[in-house]
């Protein structure tokens, strides 16, 4: 049977993604309950201190399965850290394998409210050449808006970061926060495209998740959900530009859809900067042109993003799992 919980994440605060991440963990909680002597741990803000609470537990009671999720962030709690305990480890969330399960894309489909096509394929709406939206100060969003700004580009673009000059000057009075928003000082708008005239006016989307290696913490989340459903081209700003992730999930690339204004290899991050400046030296009339252009797989993009939605079956995950528990 379950015998018990470990859960020092999200607290269920009343917001929309706490609430249905605590759901989950439920679901997940109950599918083990009479099935071997089994804990669920909560990979969420999983500290040293924990995991020893943890490893104490599985001593004392004598655990022979431990099922661990991580649905809202990078998996801190991993299979590895369990050895030489005698048990049987079942990842659930961002782990690679088959116990993986897109929380987020599931939660932004569920809780996103889109603009009508009609305003997002206006290509005449379009005169910003990029938008490159940043919120907490992580190191590689800080780097590439210190790169931003010394290519002298901010003014090209749409460049934001929290406890900067450089923001969006909009009224978020109807703004709803369904996550935390602590760390920094710009809403947590995890399931909005934000304000429309904002977003119905640039081009490319620069995107910048949480961790730079999404390959290696196994999570890009919202960030680059919202080009997909938002109609925008969109190159991610990590490791290898999001080549890797995006190939795996049968979504198609942009990468190699400006060779007519650069010979940059769009796959290499060191790429990036010079890129963004030759896309903002042409005019408004190339990015008319191209945005029509591209229509047809931005639309693909889109259809593939709600199928890619309706793969995650987090019922199917524990049936997984539930093969192998002893």
């Amino acid at each position: 049977m379950l015998l018990k919980t470990f859960d020092f994440g999200w607290t269920n605060d009343n917001k929309a993604i706490p609430k249905w991440n605590t759901e989950h963990l439920s679901t997940i909680a109950q599918a083990y309950t009479g099935v071997g002597s089994a804990i669920l741990v909560n990979s969420t803000w999983y500290t040293d201190e924990v995991h020893a609470m943890v490893v104490d537990y599985i001593r004392d009671n004598n655990i022979k399965n431990v099922i661990v999720a991580s649905l809202c962030d990078a998996q801190i709690a991993r299979r590895d850290m369990f050895e030489g305990l005698g048990v049987n480890v079942f990842e659930i969330g961002y782990y690679r394998g088959k116990g993986f399960y897109d929380f987020f894309a599931v939660a932004f489909h569920r809780l996103h409210d889109p603009i009508p096509d009609q305003e997002l394929l206006d290509h005449q709406l379009i005169h910003k050449p990029f938008m490159c939206l940043n919120r907490k100060h992580h190191e590689h969003r800080v780097r590439i808006v210190n790169e931003i700004r010394s290519a002298d580009l901010t003014s090209k673009g749409i460049v934001t970061l929290a406890g900067t000059d450089l923001r969006i000057d909009e009224d978020f009075s109807g703004h709803v926060p369904v996550a935390p928003e602590s760390g920094a000082a710009i809403p947590n708008d995890i399931v909005t495209l934000g304000p429309g005239n904002v977003w119905k006016s640039h081009f490319l989307n620069v995107v910048t998740e949480t961790w730079w290696d999404i390959n290696q913490a196994y999570l890009a989340a919202d960030k680059y959900f919202k080009p997909l459903v938002g109609l925008r081209p969109f190159l991610i700003w990590c490791e290898d530009m999001g080549v890797e992730w995006l190939t795996d999930r049968k979504f198609e690339l942009y990468h190699g859809d400006f060779q007519d204004i650069t010979d940059l290899d769009l796959t290499d991050h060191n790429n990036m900067i010079p890129f963004l400046k030759t896309l903002s030296d042409q005019p408004t009339s190339y990015l008319h042109q191209k945005y029509v252009a591209l229509t047809e797989k931005l639309l693909y993009n889109r259809n593939r993003f709600k199928q890619y939605v309706e793969e995650q079956d987090l019922d199917q995950v524990i049936r997984n799992m539930n093969d192998e528990l002893s």
